[in-house]
């Protein structure tokens, strides 16, 4: 009779399921290590948008740069800062690069709305918006932080009615006022004399405004950032052509397309654009200033 033969045990593997627990375990730690937490997602999202606003002097890459900073917002809804770019990238868009008005209004409004999200995040104006339900109210009592939201959320506004008929522009008149004025309380030089550009074309497009009250303002702005040439355009295409003035509407627009975009370079593609814009302002003088 023989002898049963024993089964060898070893003691030290584990048993077959075991393994499954085991590899289970170890695919987990490893997809968490290597996957992108949600954190490195926002700021990939965020420095995707910078990187492609960097080249917005190319309107197609100025599209995707708005595209990419909607994005980027959405995943950031906190962010003052992230939504104070949108809304600028809407006006960027909205105004020099769309040509389709329909298009150019929703992208216009879409900027407002950007902007206004991130006025709600700051501390003046969610307040008094909270009690008032009145943007031209919250506006005044802004503080420093909300600035750069104020303007764009002006900017995309005075853009948008600027397409508009006398009724329109004459409604948002009061709010585009109290919006600036406050910007021009607390920071005059603010986007390179913003408030000061508008306080210039404000006189010439109103019914009964006072030339006299004009000119100073864009002066004001030109000495505040000389390099910045949209002023320059302003006060050619609005100043110059109420006070026809046709010197100084060739003066200021050859001044523009002789200059050195890059002398500005935050705004060096704007510049590029004003240079277009001065362009094609020079192509309208008989219209303009018929003899």
């Amino acid at each position: 009779m023989g002898m049963a033969k024993k089964s060898i045990q070893i003691s030290w593997l584990p048993k077959p399921e075991a393994f499954n627990s085991f590899f289970l375990t170890l695919i987990v730690f490893t997809t968490l290590l290597t996957a992108p937490s949600f954190s490195q997602t926002k700021l990939s999202l965020h420095a995707q948008a910078d990187s492609l606003w960097a080249q917005r002097a190319n309107p197609a890459m100025a599209r995707k740069a708005l595209q990419a900073y909607i994005q980027a917002a959405q995943a950031e809804p906190e962010n003052i800062e992230l939504w104070t770019r949108l809304a600028r990238a809407n006006c960027l868009v909205g105004y020099y690069i769309e040509t389709d008005a329909n298009n150019r209004d929703a992208i216009l409004q879409n900027g407002m709305e950007a902007a206004k999200h991130a006025l709600l995040r700051c501390r003046g104006f969610k307040e008094e918006y909270q009690k008032s339900e009145s943007e031209k109210k919250a506006a005044t009592v802004t503080e420093k932080e909300g600035l750069p939201a104020l303007f764009w959320y002006a900017a995309n506004l005075g853009r948008w009615a600027q397409d508009k008929n006398l009724f329109t522009q004459l409604r948002n008149k009061s709010t585009l006022e109290a919006f600036y004025q406050r910007i021009l309380d607390l920071d005059e030089t603010l986007l390179y004399g913003a408030p000061h550009r508008f306080f210039g074309v404000l006189p010439c497009k109103v019914p009964g405004g006072k030339l006299s009250e004009s000119k100073p303002h864009f002066e004001k702005a030109i000495a505040i950032a000389p390099n910045y040439l949209g002023t320059y355009v302003l006060y050619a295409e609005t100043y110059a052509v109420k006070a026809k003035d046709k010197n100084l509407f060739i003066a200021n627009l050859n001044h523009v397309i002789q200059a050195s975009p890059d002398l500005l370079p935050d705004m060096a593609a704007e510049n590029r654009f004003e240079q277009a814009n001065a362009k094609i302002l020079l192509g309208k003088i008989k219209e303009l200033f018929p003899d």
